[in-house]
């Protein structure tokens, strides 16, 4: 059987009245200005997750001798289970990471396309086809924005509260002991 050709596509319809797509202009305008700001904090927020991936990743080690001759039971169950929450963390950390760098938002995601589309039809106010649509997008991607900032956030937080502090605790109580074990013998 031949092939059959593509349905035509249904005509895009743009906002019938002036003050409609003038409205449609505005709103693509404000969310495009939006996720530009929202681009740059996401930007500090990147850094602060590779900075807290570095923090993370160094403190996921084995306990050194000292350590290890001081560490109690416990304390060997304990740094097993800050050694888990802390790989847990750092998947969630890269994770948004690598969301900020090659996602939807990045130039191999869509932001380009939304750039092009400003600089191209909605700063100049060309007509095109399509607006109500691109207005959603524009909409959307704002939104997306949005949500990866917050990710971004809970995972800052989690690894702090989840990860390095819970570490910290467990490194601090045998570091005590050992200081303790050393004070004894002198």
């Amino acid at each position: 059987l031949p092939a059959q050709p593509p349905a035509p596509a249904a005509p895009a319809h743009s906002p019938s009245s002036p003050s409609a797509q003038n409205a449609a202009y505005d709103s693509m305008e404000a969310d495009w200005r939006a996720s530009l700001q929202i681009e740059r904090q996401l930007t500090v927020a990147r850094k602060a997750l590779a900075a807290s991936l570095a923090r993370v990743s160094s403190l996921n080690r084995d306990l050194n001798a000292d350590e290890r001759r001081n560490a109690d039971n416990r304390d060997n169950a304990d740094w097993q289970d800050a050694r888990r929450w802390l790989r847990d963390v750092a998947a969630r950390l890269s994770r948004y990471i690598r969301d900020y760098d090659i996602g939807f938002t990045s130039a191999a995601g869509q932001r380009n396309v939304f750039e092009a589309t400003f600089k191209q039809f909605v700063e100049p106010r060309q007509p095109f086809d399509g607006v109500e649509q691109m207005q959603r997008d524009f909409e959307t991607y704002r939104k997306t924005l949005q949500t990866l900032m917050h990710n971004m956030q809970s995972a800052q937080s989690a690894a702090e509260r989840d990860g390095e502090q819970r570490a910290q605790r467990v490194l601090a109580r045998i570091h005590a002991r050992a200081r303790t074990a050393r004070t004894e013998r002198s």
